[in-house]
């Protein structure tokens, strides 16, 4: 009898209970989350989000993404021509301050196009 009264109490409290837990709700990635790494080419002004597998680069007066490298870039840049840098957004939109904090050499070589 004791098993069947406790039985039907803690029936009564997950029934009380249910209407009050919330729905776990989807988690999704966010793609440019803070704390990622991106890689910034200053000779270039171009952007690679590892995460997102996508280049970003400013031609026809806008920021442009691609999965692959633009064309004008492909056999110029090379590992050493990248800074490594932690911003909290897709740092192309804060453009200006990461050109101040990493500026490009002062002689550069800019592909065909550029």
């Amino acid at each position: 009898m004791k098993k069947i009264a406790i039985l039907v109490i803690g029936a009564a409290c997950l029934l009380i209970a249910g209407g009050n837990v919330p729905e776990p709700q989807p988690q999704t990635h966010v793609p440019y989350a803070s704390g990622e790494t991106y890689f910034y080419y200053p000779a270039y002004e171009l952007y690679y989000y590892p995460s997102a597998g996508q280049w970003c680069s400013y031609r026809d007066n806008g920021w442009h993404r691609d999965r692959r490298i633009p064309h004008r870039f492909k056999n110029v840049l090379s590992d050493s021509d990248r800074v490594a840098i932690q911003w909290p957004r897709e740092p192309h939109l804060d453009h200006a301050q990461i050109r101040r904090q990493y500026p490009p050499p002062a002689t550069t070589y800019r592909a065909p196009g550029y």
